[in-house]
């Protein structure tokens, strides 16, 4: 019987699980091994922060503080990091291009990083780069056709990009040659689908961050944005300089739930030696190389002579070189005066508005202001549940020039070449320096040639390009033929109020919040709002000489002023189509912003509400 029960337990015993059998070690007076330390450490947010959050935004701030990394430091490799490792990045990860991140993790910093990629290739993706399956695909379908529109795209969930203290910013000559990039995009592209100057989605599905977190560090120069965003969720924002921008510190386009804490936005860029004319003339390339390959008889007859579309190709390409050429001599040595004249910028500053902060919803912030009326019509406008907290906004300035166009027979409100007639990436074809008499007949420059061949072009695909070449506004009859500018009927308004991309110019803006709704803030400070420019309002005025008859389009009045008028305007804190907008210990904090536009006193306020309810600021 006991040997019996000694041979059931030493079955028992075989059959049992591995940790029933472990033996107890012997002591030993060995330490135990330390256990592994920590290759990164989560931020700690103040108690004072969380205070003000409602719930979705303490549990944003929580899941960051919390956030489920993985003990492993990697570099960086597309698409192919191990998710939630800790991924170091370093000036060589951005030599070919854009950092795309496609995998959740820590992304940090490990030195100063400065964006200055394919220096040999015009700083453009090579031709292996490019291709519907290439890494930057382009090729007037792919959202990289304009060029390298970021440093840092995030295109997934869950990210953290710790800045560790050092500096993302452009190189000056990727500066000077990509005039539309931003230092980090929140998505895969610049633009929502079917929005913007011309498609940035070709066979990518648009993709935007969710839950994304920016901390800790510096972003300097860039040509438009320090951090841009479409429809990105549950965004945050902390410790963060952003200066030496030109258009804004930080644009967030119909992000819901987000906060937004210790921004110092501050000192955009003013040293800027070229117009938008420049960035247009490199983007529409592209397009004079499609009429080049597929119609390459076309001609321009410019002032009774033909152009071919070779000789206006290759003269643009010349303008393009020498202007570069001409601040970054090839030989080293003192940079020289900009040698063509459609290119130079006279004044110090940026030609359009600028921002410190937008909060816009669903889309670009280029089109007219804002109502409650059209916020009603939008399917998912975002732009809710936002909280700002200690943001300081100071010295941003600009010189916007209005540029007067053509009305576009077809046209609708907004930007982009819809209102006015325009050339094929949005560029509004400028009408005020092509006169030479007081008839009014077109003279032109390499840009507008470019703009007109392309409209007369049999090329399928022309972008944006809305110049006419039939009917009763016939634009480029008038340019071929040297006709009176009176000749295109009564019906040829003449729209100004825009910028050279027709965006709706609507002042110098330090905090501009269109559509919101649910948003807070507290310990907000803003000043050195300035708008330098004398050059809008009065175009109209400058070429009255040259008008004859033609009407000028009529622009309905918004807050007590004509809106060809705003772009001259300084506010600190404009909110129209708002709902629900609640900031304590701000507007003591608000210093009187600046027009030079003298006698001009619309929108030259410290805040602007403009159809909006629910409203309390002080």
């Amino acid at each position: 019987m006991n040997g019996k029960n000694r041979r059931t337990k030493s079955c028992w015993s075989r059959g049992a699980p591995t940790f029933s059998r472990n033996k107890p070690q012997a002591a030993t007076n060995e330490p135990l091994p330390p256990p592994p330390k920590p290759v990164y450490t989560p931020p700690v947010f103040p108690l004072s922060l969380y205070a003000n959050l409602d719930t979705q935004q303490a549990a944003l701030a929580n899941y960051f503080s919390r956030y489920p990394y993985v003990n492993t430091v990697e570099r960086f490799s597309y698409n192919n990091n191990t998710p939630y490792a800790i991924v170091d990045l370093k000036n060589e990860d951005f030599i070919n291009g854009t950092v795309r991140i496609k995998t959740p993790g820590v992304y940090r910093l490990v030195e100063n990083i400065t964006f200055n990629p394919n220096p040999n290739d015009d700083f453009l993706p090579r031709a292996d780069q490019d291709g519907p399956n290439g890494l930057y695909p382009q090729r007037m379908m792919g959202p990289y056709h304009l060029g390298f529109f970021a440093a840092i795209t995030v295109e997934c969930d869950d990210v953290i990009i710790d800045l560790n203290s050092f500096t993302l910013q452009q190189s000056e000559k990727h500066n000077f040659q990509q005039r539309f990039y931003a230092n980090i995009e929140l998505a895969n592209a610049p633009f929502i689908t079917n929005t913007g100057p011309a498609n940035f989605q070709g066979a990518m599905q648009f993709k935007a961050a969710n839950r994304v977190l920016v901390y800790n560090g510096h972003l300097k120069l860039s040509s438009h944005h320090g951090i841009h965003a479409n429809t990105a969720n549950n965004v945050m924002l902390y410790n963060l300089l952003i200066d030496d921008f030109e258009v804004a510190g930080v644009a967030l386009n119909g992000t819901k739930v987000g906060v937004l804490s210790k921004l110092y936005i501050q000192n955009n860029k003013t040293d800027i030696k070229v117009l938008s004319t420049y960035s247009q003339s490199r983007f529409i390339r592209s397009f004079l190389k499609l009429v080049l390959e597929n119609d390459s008889n076309a001609y321009l007859t410019v002032q009774g002579q033909e152009l071919s579309i070779a000789e206006i190709k290759n003269k643009l390409d010349s303008d393009l070189t020498e202007t570069f050429n001409a601040v970054f001599p090839p030989t080293g040595g003192t940079a020289s005066e900009i040698p063509v004249d459609y290119f130079k910028n006279t004044n110090i500053g940026y030609d359009g508005n600028v921002y410190g902060l937008v909060l816009n919803v669903n889309g670009p912030a280029v089109g007219p202001f804002l109502t409650k009326e059209k916020y009603d019509t939008l399917p998912d406008p975002g732009n809710m549940n936002i909280h700002l907290e200690n943001i300081i906004i100071s010295n941003i300035s600009s010189h916007p020039i209005e540029i007067i166009g053509i009305k576009n027979p077809a046209g609708e409100s907004g930007a982009y070449g819809k209102k006015m007639q325009g050339g094929p990436i949005g560029d509004i074809f400028e009408l005020i320096s092509k006169f030479v008499n007081s008839n009014g007949k077109y003279t032109g420059t390499t840009l507008s040639n470019s703009q007109l061949i392309i409209a007369k072009s049999t090329i399928p695909n022309k972008g944006t390009t809305s110049i006419t070449t039939s009917g009763e506004i016939n634009t480029l009859k008038w340019a071929e033929e040297q006709q009176e500018l009176s000749v295109l009927t009564s019906e040829c308004y003449l729209v100004g109020g825009g910028d050279s991309m027709g965006h709706t110019m609507k002042g110098n803006l330090g905090l501009f919040i269109s559509g919101g709704k649910n948003i807070t803030g507290t310990g907000i400070y803003i000043n050195g709002i300035k708008n330098n420019g004398q050059d809008v309002g009065k175009a109209l005025s400058t070429i009255a000489p040259y008008l004859a008859n033609i009407p000028i389009q009529p622009e309905p009045p918004i807050s007590g002023g004509a809106r060809n008028k705003l772009g001259s305007s300084a506010v600190n804190i404009l909110l129209t189509a708002c709902d629900g907008v609640v900031f304590t210990n701000t507007k003591d904090n608000l210093q009187q912003p600046i027009s030079q536009n003298i006698g001009d006193g619309t929108l030259n306020n410290s805040v602007e509400p403009m159809d909006s309810t629910n409203l309390s600021i002080r």
